[in-house]
């Protein structure tokens, strides 16, 4: 299942210390300067910042691929040529205060290659390591139980929960985090999410930064953070894939607000007493194994040509219906839209259910049965979405609304010419030892009952009976033995 920034900056001064020389000192809201060149190859400075860890691993993600990449590293220039870092990306572990000092002299090209590259273009990124990099706080320091990970938008060289979040509003192309519409999000965009809040004494935003902290630790996979934990771990593990570690950024901006609204409560205007660690905060499973998940499906249905039973081939089809997918973080499907009309199959609704709602678990692939009637493409040709299933896994309901007249021949009536409302269908299920023994969809004085029989059945099909009010409608039976089926040498490879 199934889904940035403009800030308030203050103007500051370049002091030239000499003819021809350039100031190289960041500002303190940890945005780097603009149009200002390097003269030399300075270290690449900066803070990791939750409070201030120290032994923190810290690099620069010239790949994009969120994960620290050892040498030799191949990059390719914007000219075409590609070079070698014989070192990889350019990485330390942070020290007293925070501070890291990056050493940037491989990103010194000779000018027959290219121009030197600017560590101004790629994010920074870091993680901190259980049990090794600790937080100095008023009361000494304290030793990280649990790795998260965090990044700061290019150019940006503190490090910390909240450059992290800012960085992913970015991404996803929000101008306010009020647009998330979840828990106070919208109190974010009145700090300045980019500076170093324990020297400027912003106990907010600290406060704000250390409980967003602990829940990036909270969605870490265990095994990353085992990885972590050893003796002898450096910070330097690949472990994460682009796509989980962009679901770990993403999760935390759609849940920003609900942690931020768990502070509020307990700060009361008071954040430099709230006691983080007592915080109870929102807790969200992830799927970070990258199933292969369908996100939308296009409906090749009805014949182009009026009267036509049997096309020949797509080219004679018409679009019948569009259909999305939504999921949540765990990679549970939350909804089913249709521009256009579905006929949603108990068989497979069934099926969906003895998954539990994960899709890469169904075997084979999952039919939503759209409709071949002439009615889904009449639908279709009007913008918008026509049909759609909400899931509720936890409370063992699937609903099924529609705005169409599409099953009227089955007596589902819709209840307006709008989505929202009651729902027209409501399935229903009952299970034993996880297998599902019985599901039920009503709709008015309706009632659709399908059991299975899996006597003789395949892996992975189910014969049923499908009973409507009692009297029974359907069924599928198996009798006899399996045979395997050989593929025809004269059609294998063929694009039929």
């Amino acid at each position: 299942m199934n889904r940035l920034l403009c800030l308030s900056v203050s103007l500051f001064t370049l002091v030239l210390s000499g003819c021809g020389d350039e100031s190289d000192t960041p500002p303190e809201d940890g945005r780097d300067f603009d149009g200002v060149e390097y003269s030399t190859p300075t270290p690449y400075t900066g803070r990791v910042i939750d409070g201030y860890l120290r032994n923190a691993r810290v690099w620069l993600d010239m790949d994009g691929d969120s994960q620290y990449t050892p040498g030799p590293m191949d990059f390719e220039l914007e000219n075409g040529r590609t070079i070698t870092l014989a070192s990889g990306e350019p990485t330390a572990m942070t020290g007293a205060g925070g501070k890291f000092s990056l050493d940037i002299s491989e990103l010194v090209l000779p000018s027959e290659v290219g121009p030197d590259l600017d560590p101004r273009d790629f994010p920074l990124y870091a993680v901190a390591l259980p049990g090794q990099t600790v937080e100095e706080t008023r009361i000494g320091d304290v030793p990280v139980s649990r790795a998260y990970v965090m990044s700061a938008a290019p150019g940006v060289r503190n490090v910390t929960p909240l450059t992290t979040v800012a960085r992913y509003r970015q991404l996803v192309g929000l101008d306010s985090f009020s647009d998330l519409a979840t828990g106070d999000a919208a109190a974010l965009d009145a700090l300045n999410l980019l500076s170093d809040y324990v020297l400027a004494g912003d106990h907010q935003a600290h406060a704000y930064a250390q409980a967003l902290a602990r829940f990036m630790a909270s969605q870490i996979p265990d095994a990353y953070n085992a990885a972590l934990s050893v003796p002898d771990a450096d910070g330097t593990e690949r472990f994460l894939s682009i796509a989980a570690a962009r679901l770990l950024g993403i999760s935390l901006l759609q849940n920003a607000g609900q942690v931020i609204a768990v502070v509020d409560a307990a700060a009361a205007d008071n954040y430099a007493n709230v006691d983080v660690d007592a915080l109870v905060l929102p807790e969200v499973p992830l799927e970070l194994s990258d199933p292969v998940l369908v996100t939308g499906q296009t409906i090749y249905a009805q014949p182009e040509n009026e009267g036509q039973t049997l096309p020949v081939n797509r080219s004679d089809l018409l679009i019948s219906a569009e259909l999305a997918f939504d999921y949540g973080e765990d990679g549970r499907l939350l909804s089913i839209s249709a521009n256009g009309c579905m006929a949603p199959s108990l068989t497979e609704i069934a099926r969906l259910v003895q998954a539990n709602g994960y899709m890469a678990d169904v075997p084979g692939q999952w039919r939503p049965a759209v409709s071949l009637s002439a009615q889904s493409r009449t639908h279709y040709e009007i913008d918008g979405v026509d049909e759609r299933l909400l899931f509720d896994w936890e409370g063992q309901r699937i609903y099924f609304e529609t705005a169409t007249t599409c099953h009227q021949h089955e007596g589902i009536e819709a209840g307006s010419s709008a989505l929202g409302g009651e729902p027209e269908v409501v399935y229903t299920w009952v299970k034993d030892r996880g297998d599902v023994i019985e599901l039920t969809a009503s709709s008015g004085a309706t009632t659709w009952t399908w059991r299975p029989n899996t006597v003789g059945a395949p892996d992975g099909i189910s014969g049923y009976t499908l009973r409507r009010n009692g009297s029974e409608q359907a069924s599928l039976a198996f009798n006899g033995t399996n045979t395997a089926c050989a593929a025809d040498p004269d059609v294998v490879n063929n694009n039929l």
